[in-house]
């Protein structure tokens, strides 16, 4: 039954909503109905009722269950707040606000902070706005609401604002009246988090030979054309992407008939177990720039397959004999800072894998219909990788009698945190949190792509949500489209070489001039800002002077172009606390010793763009 707002009046909530309409007119317009229906001011929502405090304050109940204090909810709100405090963070993220208390001593808390509010339901609104005054919250600089968004878009929203630079301020009662929703949405934000510390270690792990790659492939910019000929047109022909797990090996003897019937687009890894069977995929996808991967495709030739890679990869993977080489845009700064001066090669998504590269690519060429062989995500049979892939001939090369290849496989299957989910069959499956991450890659990009219909010819792999399974049988009994696929790859090629290299080589050469340019112009500033730090500084004034002229350096190396390119080998924050707290103490006086760290990050500064001007700028 619904709850009457009697004894209550409706002048707050008229001040809280005519304070809402200016700070948020649109959102205001689309939610005009929920808040005035019949014109009148809403009511409260089902199972919500109210109960005055100890101290004359209002708190609210849902279902039985207090969701603040019955003696003091202001000063219970304070101190949640304050376990902020002290904490280095961009935005506070409110799951649920229960009547608002909470939001609104953040407003006074943190003035220049963000605060984003998630609230599924604008009924649940409602009851705040009756009984606390959120004219701070409206007031507040950097206020985003989120109320009726789906967990897709408030994802979208809080990566815009930097996800892992949030605090989150989580309380279950606030979080009842949609506890499902909430607690899918804490998953999903775990996951994006854990996504961004494996992409800050892989930056930490691989950056310096990113840029040892690039250095040396940085020609390759102009030799190979993109992939934008492909670009939406393949529009009606089915895509198989096959992957290198067990199951493959159950799939490869069907490959030449879904060749007739599928743009087949291969993993890097899965190349060796396609050749074997005698089938040269019509793409083969490879983006990572370690030297095993480029091992994949060693001392293989397939003269019909169109090579997709990036500008990262490992020089050798250039030399591969293939119909033709086409480059993707770049995830790394320097591939970046160059297209935007010579034009897209056609950006990928990734999700951590080269599957995840190779499935975007399919959604890319305008395949509505993908399927996907050999993607298990996990370790059936025990198994990791299909017979003959590099994995397996790198464990039988380098077995010795106290390392055999059961035991790399061993390795394999435990050295990952292993935990058991399941296949599509309801089977146990043992996979490991690095799979399972790349696994809800696939999920989210199959909700955020409804009309692209994605299953799997391998049901023995990881289950995953919007992926289904599909028996080989129905595709293979599909009609063939063999001069429809070589049309469209034939388009392709044609299209692309179409551009003069002259050209593209011309772009290259005065993109390389602007780098060297901006980066001359951040050496300046570097070099400026290092001399400063050297400042023996007495007063406070002196400090405060210095201060400002290294502000303005720091806005204009952060304001370059180049500034991403030299933050790729720039030490992470870890690291150079580790460098400070090395740093022989020689003064007392405070001013010194800040100074002595900024000096310590330009001096790095300086040699990162010294490394760019020998290795690239030579």
């Amino acid at each position: 039954m619904i709850n009457e707002i009697s004894p209550i009046t409706p002048d707050l909530y008229l001040k809280n909503i005519n304070a809402f309409k200016i700070r948020f007119p649109e959102l205001f317009n689309m939610l005009e109905a929920s808040l005035f229906p019949e014109q009148k001011p809403a009511p409260l929502p089902d199972h919500v009722s109210l109960k005055k405090t100890k101290n004359g304050s209002w708190t609210a109940l849902y279902e039985g269950n207090l969701l603040h204090s019955l003696y003091n909810p202001e000063r219970e709100a304070d101190k949640l707040v304050a376990a902020a405090e002290g904490k280095d963070f961009s935005a506070g993220v409110f799951m649920g606000t229960g009547l608002g208390y909470t939001a609104v001593s953040f407003t006074q808390t943190f003035p220049n902070k963000t605060l984003i509010i998630i609230e599924p339901s604008i009924a649940r609104l409602i009851s705040a706005f009756y009984t606390v005054d959120w004219t701070p919250v409206f007031r507040h600089p950097s206020c985003v609401i989120l109320t009726g968004a789906s967990q897709p878009q408030i994802i979208a929203i809080l990566e815009k604002n930097g996800m892992e630079d949030c605090f989150f301020f989580q309380t279950p009662a606030h979080e009842l009246h949609e506890a499902q929703f909430f607690n899918e949405l804490k998953c999903l934000v775990e996951r994006n988090i854990q996504k961004h510390k494996i992409n800050s270690r892989t930056l930490k792990t691989f950056s310096r030979l990113w840029f040892r790659n690039m250095c040396i492939n940085i020609g390759k910019m102009a030799e190979c054309p993109g992939i934008t000929a492909f670009k939406g047109k393949a529009s009606g022909i089915p895509a198989c992407i096959i992957g290198a797990g067990p199951s493959l090996d159950r799939i490869l003897p069907f490959l030449k008939e879904l060749k007739k019937r599928c743009l087949l687009i291969c993993v890097d890894t899965a190349l060796r177990g396609c050749l074997r069977v005698g089938v040269q995929p019509h793409f083969v996808v490879l983006t990572d720039p370690q030297f095993w991967n480029a091992r994949h495709l060693a001392g293989l030739s397939a003269p019909e397959t169109i090579l997709i890679t990036d500008t990262a990869a490992y020089p050798s993977v250039f030399r591969f004999q293939c119909r033709s080489i086409h480059l993707c845009a770049s995830f790394f700064p320097l591939g970046q800072y160059i297209e935007a001066r010579t034009g897209s090669k056609g950006k990928l998504g990734t999700g951590g894998s080269v599957a995840s590269t190779t499935w975007d690519f399919a959604r890319y060429c305008g395949c509505r219909d993908v399927y996907v062989a050999g993607l298990d995500l996990g370790f059936p049979g025990g198994k990791t990788h299909t017979k003959g892939s590099t994995f397996e001939e790198k464990a039988l090369t380098e077995a010795y009698r106290l390392k055999n290849a059961e035991t790399t496989v061993s390795n394999a299957l435990f050295g990952a945190n292993t935990v058991i989910e399941k296949d599509y069959h309801g089977n146990p499956l043992k996979t490991d949190n690095r799979m399972k991450l790349y696994a809800w890659w696939f999920e989210s990009r199959a909700a955020e792509h409804p009309d692209l219909h994605t299953s799997t010819l391998t049901p023995e792999g990881l289950r995953i949500p919007g992926i289904f399974q599909k028996d080989i049988k129905d595709v293979l009994e599909k009609a063939e489209r063999e001069m429809q696929i070589k049309s469209f790859i034939d388009q392709g090629e044609e299209e692309s070489l179409s551009i003069d290299k002259q050209e593209r080589q011309e772009k290259l050469t005065k993109a390389l001039s602007s780098l060297k340019e901006d980066l001359r112009e951040m050496k300046y500033y570097a070099e400026k800002a290092a001399l400063l730090c050297k400042t023996h500084c007495q007063t406070e004034n002196e400090y405060k002077r210095i201060s400002g002229s290294l502000s303005a350096c720091d806005r204009a190396l952060l304001k370059s172009k180049a500034a991403e390119l030299a933050s790729l080998l720039f030490p992470g924050k870890e690291e150079l606390d580790s460098m400070k707290a090395g740093q022989k103490k020689e003064s007392d006086n405070p001013y010194t010793e800040s100074l002595r760290y900024s000096e310590l990050i330009y001096t790095h500064i300086l040699s990162s763009i010294e490394q760019w001007e020998k290795n690239l700028l030579k």
